[in-house]
């Protein structure tokens, strides 16, 4: 009984612990955009928390498109800051509008991004090109929050 005891502290430690650091991760990535001080996140899907704070703080938002995202990309880069979140599990921030890559996918050019993926219950944190970022275009909702 006593082992079982042990194992039960371990695993709930353990997944408080990522459920933290997935907040923590997001608190830091928009820090220098939004507070996200005092926000409550879902365990399982923190970025679900933080969409809300972008719309209601963002300048203006745009839906990503092929046909747009050449637009989008230009309209971003007269913002202070570009954020883009693809469904509820990915998140990037547009780090450098000089370095870019003909994404043959979004028949433009991308800037480099910093961003999040959420895979296998946790946020691997990526440095690339905005199109290995969010994927190519297909019916998932992609959204560029602009922020003056």
């Amino acid at each position: 009984m006593h082992k079982l005891s042990v194992f039960l502290i371990i695993a709930i430690s353990l997944w408080l612990t990522a459920c933290s650091s997935k907040s923590q991760k997001l608190e830091g990535f928009l820090e220098d955009v939004i507070s996200l001080e005092g926000t409550k996140f879902h365990e399982h899907e923190p970025l679900k928390d933080v969409i809300p704070l972008l719309q209601q703080k963002a300048t203006r938002s745009i839906e990503l498109t092929k046909s747009n995202m050449g637009e989008a990309i230009q309209d971003a880069s007269r913002s202070k800051y570009a954020i883009i979140v693809a469904g509820k599990h990915t998140i990037a921030k547009i780090t450098d509008f000089d370095d870019v890559q003909l994404s043959t996918s979004w028949g433009t050019k991308l800037p480099m991004c910093k961003g999040y993926i959420q895979k296998k219950g946790d946020f691997e944190e990526l440095h690339n090109y905005l199109s290995f970022i969010i994927g190519k275009p297909d019916g998932q909702r992609r959204v560029m929050y602009l922020f003056d």
